[in-house]
Order: structure tokens, then sequence, then C-alpha cells
């Protein structure tokens, strides 16, 4: 964690937030679970009333999340003028428009398939914006754990399912600049030492960005993370990324925090996103989110 109390923390974090008189950030953005979310896709009324107040002052309000577009609650949240989806693999403005995407190589996928079948972890893949499961996957689905509100979304049919990954892999890799963008390879559930040999593969072949927090496995492009994400964003809106303000809590959101003016972890956040961030908020339950947009 970065050597200075919280109000030290509190106190450079609004300072980076001041331009002349002005100290509203311009872009704020916000992971989801267990940072802006409670339970599933749940936000109190007090987070959304907070970034609300921002919108209707001129901040533009970006999702930053791990989940595709299809599992996002947007009914749920307050307006949504930018998301940065599959962990910074693709960026749509508030219309669904892709601003920028950086699609997989299905071939390096591939080559991770022999340790997939050994360890046989649950996997999935996002695709076009939505989740693409393997039959076998779904045969077994009552085996495997993962989020709530990501198994609604499967039980409730909307997904695609393929019958055999090494199929589906290979027609993709030869489908060249016409395959399906794949946004990132995923692995719900909890963490445990199979899917540590697998991330531990992942990284060795050097084809992967790589973030694991002990609750599940993911995988994108090199390179490719939030943080990343934010920078093509403030460059294609001309925003100075000092007037951004970002929120999170996994070790997906650590580029996320370094990359924003300012950055923020919730207190219960694990410890990448404490050691990114220049602030270290309350706890998610408590509405961190909310109690620091209030403090400003």
């Amino acid at each position: 964690m970065r050597e200075s109390t919280a109000g030290q923390q509190q106190a450079r974090a609004a300072e980076k937030l001041i331009s002349n008189t002005d100290r509203r950030p311009l872009l704020i953005a916000s992971d989801l679970d267990h940072t802006l979310l409670h339970h599933a896709n749940e936000i109190t009324q007090r987070n959304f009333q907070a970034i609300e107040r921002l919108r209707a002052a001129g901040t533009l309000f970006c999702v930053a999340t791990g989940r595709c577009s299809a599992i996002v609650p947007r009914r749920n949240l307050p307006g949504i003028d930018v998301l940065i989806s599959c962990n910074g693999s693709v960026i749509t403005d508030a219309s669904g428009q892709i601003l920028h995407r950086s699609p997989m190589d299905p071939a390096a996928i591939l080559r991770l398939m022999p340790t997939v079948r050994r360890l046989h972890p649950f996997m999935e893949l996002f695709v076009e914006d939505n989740i693409v499961i393997e039959r076998d996957t779904m045969d077994h689905l009552d085996t495997y754990r993962m989020p709530v509100f990501h198994r609604a979304h499967i039980e409730a049919g909307r997904h695609v399912v393929i019958e055999r990954w090494e199929t589906w892999l290979t027609e993709a890799a030869a489908a060249g600049d016409q395959a399906p963008a794949i946004g990132k390879v995923n692995y719900p559930g909890a963490l445990m030492g199979e899917l540590l040999e697998l991330a531990e593969e992942a990284r060795a072949m050097g084809c992967f960005e790589v973030s694991t927090d002990g609750g599940s496995l993911e995988m994108t492009n090199p390179g490719v993370n939030k943080g990343q994400a934010l920078l093509i964003l403030c460059e294609k809106l001309g925003i100075d990324p000092a007037r951004t303000l970002a929120f999170g809590d996994g070790a997906n959101d650590a580029g996320l925090l370094r990359a924003a003016g300012t950055g923020v972890a919730m207190a219960d956040g694990v410890q990448a996103a404490l050691d990114a961030a220049d602030v270290i908020g309350g706890r998610y339950q408590e509405d961190a989110v909310a109690a620091y947009i209030d403090s400003i």
C-alpha cells in the first residue's frame, strides 16, 4: 500500500481533481462487482444518486467491468455513457457502437486446450459481447460454482452453446479476419489449485494478459486491461486522464486504478488493488463509491 494516512491520501486525491476552480472529474470509471454493486446486480440508491449528480454536472459515467455487455445490468444502473467490458477488450458508447476492440487469437486459446481437458474447469468465452459455452459444460452445470447473476443468465438460455471447443476454435482460427471477436476467456468460480496451474501455463505462453484474484481466472490479449482501455478512451474523447476518477476492488482493477487521475480502492479489495490505488476508500457494502464522491 502506498505510504500515507487515509487523510493524506484523501487530500492528495482532491488536489489531483482541481483544475483552476473546477474539482469535478470529467469521467468517472467504476468496476461493478464488489465495488458499485452489492448483491448480484443490486445498486443502492445512494450510489445511484451520487453518480447521477456527477452526470448532471457534465461528468461522463463509464462502467469498467470484466463482464461482457450481455450481463451488464443496464436497467439497474445510472445512465452509462461509455462501457469498458471484457476487462478492456471492448469499448462501446451509450448507443452500443464499438469505439475499440481487441479480439483474441483463437489459435492461442487452442494451445491451452490440452491442459483445459486435463483439469476440466468451467470455461467460457465472451464472444461478440455474449457468452459462449461448450455443451459438455452445460450438461454438468450443477457441478460448477459461479456468481448468482452469471448462472441466472445461463439458465435463462441467453447464451450460445457450441459442441466442442477444439472444433470451434480451429474453425475460428481458419476464418482469419472473419473470425468471431473473442473478448475474454473466463473461468468463473473458486480459483482452485488446478486453475493456478492453468494461469501459470498461460503466462508462460506470453499470449495472454492473465488476471486472478482468488475467485476467478480471466485472460485477454497481452497488454489489454481496464487501465489501458481507460487511456484509449480518454484519447478518443480528448479527456486528460488526470481528470478521471476510478473505483475498483479486484486484481483486474489494478491497471484502472493506476491509469486514472485518482484511483480509489475498496477497503476490502484484494492487495493488488490496494497497492495500485491513490486512495483506500470504505467498504463497498457501506457505499464507498458514494461516500468518496460526497467527500470531494
